[in-house]
């Protein structure tokens, strides 16, 4: 019989379990750089100028980077998942 596996879903990461900023960086960097981000601007923003299109995906990426840092540095410090913030 395998061990299970204790993923900390529904509770606090133990401080020995923490994982180093390094590792986590990768995921924001891709979580900036999805899919679905240039699908959205790319049928939202067809019919702006260019200006204007690049000036709405600058002020996006700022504001979800923003949100997302504050979303990490609070798991981050309460040890909780994001679905438990």
């Amino acid at each position: 019989m395998k061990p299970t596996l204790h993923e900390y879903e529904a509770s606090s990461v133990p401080v020995e379990q923490h994982r180093p900023f390094v590792a986590l960086l990768f995921v924001w960097l891709a979580f900036q750089v999805s899919t679905v981000m240039f699908f959205l601007g790319a049928t939202a923003l067809s019919h702006l100028p260019l200006s204007t299109a690049i000036s709405v995906v600058i002020t996006a990426a700022v504001v979800i980077s923003v949100v997302s840092f504050l979303v990490g540095s609070t798991g981050a410090r309460s040890g909780l998942s994001t679905s438990m913030l």
